[in-house]
């Protein structure tokens, strides 16, 4: 009997120190061991380190992405952004149209106007801060709703604005390299720093997300206002076409793909077959220790060098323009690291006074594989 007691006593105990527990966590914050326990409905981590680029408007621009991951058993709408220091000083807020445009599914690139249960999200941040105005350390403080909610799941919640994470911007300074191109008329398209379809892809890898292309920079010639003529069905009405590429700056040739051919302007692309397929013919040059410069998308059999081959800065002919993708002839650059994954982007910047149209454009890297069409 005694025994009996003993066991009855010792379930009793178990089961009021386990609802004692839930009705904490659900019901309010509490300290437990000197920290702060807070029921949220989200998860939020940095997707990658913060990378400053001083871009055509003579501002600082700090490009990061928040993974957000919905841990509620309903769907999770964001209200707004907030990017303040460590001190509270609120630098910058994404909210209104810019968050919806910026709150995007992890891989598919396109905006989404909830986070599912279980599911995530990234949102892009694009903070544009005064010329040497960057903190060493950037605050997010992220808001949200739960519309469709009934009311026993939101007595679960005991705040709605997750404070954090911090994060550490990088010391990296953008390289000052010269233009790929000669020549009046260039202006660059899908450049940095709003969601576009370079600054939207990210790519899942083992344990990674890379975001590879967040400096990407396609470059196009514009004459009389068109970059193309006719009714630029076809890669002959694109005259800047075959145009000379050359490399940025001295480096050692570390990879190349020619031989593939163009695609046909605003059609499916046909030629994709592999993942190294979406950089089309492609030369990557290793140009200092851990940073790659990554030239794509260039006319078949124009490619002029080989892997192993040193090349010089600003006068060493690279190879021609083409396109591969589906889309109209251009050429992208971007720098990157490392050359075996596509995990960074490395913001660079052209010279002052150095072809206006492509001044202060970010040229970046990547590695030639995962741009999705």
């Amino acid at each position: 009997m005694t025994e009996q007691i003993v066991h009855r006593t010792r379930h009793w105990v178990l089961l009021a120190f386990a609802s004692a527990g839930l009705a904490l966590i659900a019901s309010q914050s509490t300290r437990a061991d000197g920290l702060a326990v807070t029921p949220t409905a989200l998860l939020v981590t940095p997707l990658n380190q913060p990378h400053v680029v001083r871009a055509g408007d003579g501002r600082d621009h700090v490009e990061y992405d928040l993974l957000i991951t919905n841990a509620f058993a309903a769907p999770v709408k964001l209200t707004d952004v907030e990017i303040s220091t460590p001190s509270g000083a609120t630098l910058g807020r994404i909210d209104g149209a810019l968050l919806a445009a910026a709150t995007q599914g992890v891989l598919e690139q396109t905006p989404v106007s909830q986070i599912p249960p279980s599911g995530s999200a990234t949102v892009e941040v694009d903070l544009s801060l005064p010329f040497g105005k960057v903190p060493p350390v950037l605050s997010n403080r992220v808001s949200y709703a739960v519309p469709d909610a009934s009311p026993h799941m939101v007595a679960m919640i005991s705040s709605y604005t997750i404070q954090g994470p911090d994060v550490a911007v990088s010391s990296f300074h953008a390289i000052t390299i010269e233009s790929p191109l000669r020549g009046a008329g260039w202006a660059s398209i899908n450049g940095c720093c709003t969601p576009n379809a370079h600054r939207d892809v990210r790519v899942s890898a083992g344990t990674r997300i890379g975001t590879a292309e967040t400096f990407a920079v396609d470059y196009v010639r514009v004459d009389g206002n068109r970059f193309y003529q006719g009714d630029g069905s076809t890669n002959a009405q694109y005259p800047y076409l075959g145009a000379p590429i050359y490399a940025v700056a001295a480096g050692t040739v570390v990879a190349r793909h020619d031989g593939m051919d163009e695609s046909v302007p605003f059609n499916p692309a046909t030629t994709l077959k592999k993942p190294e397929d979406f950089g089309g013919n492609y030369v990557l040059i290793r140009q200092a220790p851990g940073i790659y410069a990554f030239y794509a998308h260039m006319q078949k059999g124009s490619v002029a060098v080989a892997v192993g081959q040193r090349v010089a800065g600003g006068g060493w002919r690279v190879a021609g323009g083409g396109r591969h993708g589906g889309r109209p002839p251009w050429q992208l650059g971007q720098l990157h690291e490392p050359a075996s994954s596509f995990w960074s982007a490395r913001p660079a910047r052209l010279p002052d006074g150095l072809q206006p149209a492509l001044r202060h454009r970010p040229f970046h890297a990547k590695r030639p594989h995962h741009r999705r069409r």
